[in-house]
């Protein structure tokens, strides 16, 4: 007669895999703790735990300690912040200016005009380019408009969609090179757009960039990944423009203009990380002028009255 039921097996069985799952979760822990070797975030270079600058690129590699208590703390709060939750920070904590100045939180496409134009939205070329025009030479709104939303649709959309898609463009390229991709595509929608005549506000055409950049690493390589990555990537792209054009107050010239600087600069740059140390100056050189541009815009947005 067996002294364990069927029942009692099982639950003897599943406490069993349990107990070697949290054996091997330990392990994993004791290991990322007592390593001696971390990886550069920005280069990914193999560097010495005690280091606190990458002696390659030079980042920042020290969030909160290097000892083993400080290392097993960072297994909880992550010791870098992908781009990609950086720039939707931005956009959150700007949307929220945007509803303060605004006096209330707009659902769709409710935000006031006035409160779009003081933040800097995007206007029609012949406005920026007019010599009688109080907004003449305002290029700034090309790059101040990328982060201005006008509804909680429209934000939710488009964040959305980023957090889905930019941890992809930014694991395949680096964070470096994502940020040129996301603002250089996302200035070079506005400018066709203001071509057009229209204006414009969100972060829809930067995203779109990220699309072309999906459908270039299809174009350039073969592999199965590649080639599903720039499937999707076209499908999604026909979708928004099918409907840029049902509705009302969609940009598909922003979107067009986007995604096409996107694909251009993805076939013109390697998806190849950088090695040698005049590469990563050069990489960290273009993330930093990017950074700077971005701030300088948003200095000139505040100091600058309207008409």
């Amino acid at each position: 007669m067996e002294l364990l039921t069927p029942k009692l097996r099982f639950r003897l069985n599943r406490l069993r895999r349990r107990w070697e799952g949290w054996k091997a979760s330990l392990r994993n822990t004791s290991h990322e703790v007592f390593t001696e070797q971390k990886m550069c975030p920005a280069c990914r270079a193999l560097v010495e735990r005690h280091e606190r600058r990458c002696p390659f690129c030079g980042e920042s590699l020290r969030v909160i300690g290097t000892g083993p208590v400080a290392r097993a703390a960072s297994r909880v709060v992550p010791s870098d912040i992908p781009m990609t939750s950086l720039l939707i920070g931005v956009n959150l904590l700007i949307f929220t200016l945007e509803c303060m100045l605004n006096r209330s939180v707009p659902l769709v496409f409710g935000m006031r005009n006035g409160v779009l134009i003081r933040l800097g939205s995007s206007l029609p070329a012949p406005i920026l380019l007019n010599p009688v025009s109080p907004f003449r030479g305002e290029y700034w709104r090309w790059v101040t408009a990328l982060f201005l939303h006008a509804g909680i649709v429209h934000i939710g959309f488009n964040m959305w969609v980023l957090f889905d898609v930019g941890p992809v463009v930014e694991q395949l390229f680096g964070r470096m090179k994502f940020l040129l991709f996301y603002l250089a595509a996302g200035v070079a929608g506005n400018i066709f757009a203001g071509y057009f005549g229209q204006n414009v506000v969100g972060a829809s055409g930067a995203i779109m960039g990220l699309i072309g950049v999906l459908i270039a690493y299809g174009v350039r390589h073969k592999t199965a990944v590649a080639q599903q990555m720039r499937a999707q990537a076209i499908r999604f792209a026909l979708y928004t423009l099918v409907f840029g054009f049902l509705m009302a107050g969609v940009s598909n010239a922003a979107h067009i203009g986007g995604m096409a600087a996107g694909f251009l600069l993805a076939l013109l740059i390697s998806d190849d990380p950088p090695l040698t140390e005049t590469q990563i100056n050069f990489w960290r050189g273009v993330q930093w002028a990017l950074v700077a541009l971005t701030a300088v815009c948003f200095v000139l947005m505040a100091r600058t009255p309207l008409p």
